[in-house]
């Protein structure tokens, strides 16, 4: 699921980082909209979101949310990791330092 997850957010972010070229062209909201929307990693990253919430439902309804919904935090190093290999994002000292304190809260969090 989270995997899943990342990987839509990634796919979301491909299909949004084309939409400058609509508003270079001065089309109006609801077409600039449409044509976001309607581009084929938006759509790819919507569907897997869908699937990420459907594995999320089963998740939960296995495991306490106190437990679970942490977990999800592990997103935040997966999306960090492959945006600066895919989207060649900046990965400074703050943020490295940062993911860090997330694994150690998931590390934490699983040994409960």
């Amino acid at each position: 699921m989270i995997l899943v997850s990342a990987i839509s957010q990634l796919l979301l972010k491909k299909g949004v980082n084309n939409k400058a070229i609509f508003f270079k062209l001065k089309l109006s909201f609801l077409i600039t909209l449409f044509k976001t929307y309607f581009n084929i990693y938006v759509l790819a990253g919507s569907l897997l979101y869908l699937i990420g919430s459907i594995f999320w439902i089963i998740v939960i309804s296995q495991l306490e949310l106190s437990f679970a919904y942490p977990l999800i935090s592990i997103n935040f190093i997966f999306i960090a990791l492959l945006s600066k290999f895919i989207f060649k994002e900046k990965l400074t000292k703050n943020r490295l330092i940062s993911l860090c304190i997330i694994t150690l809260g998931v590390i934490f969090i699983t040994l409960s």
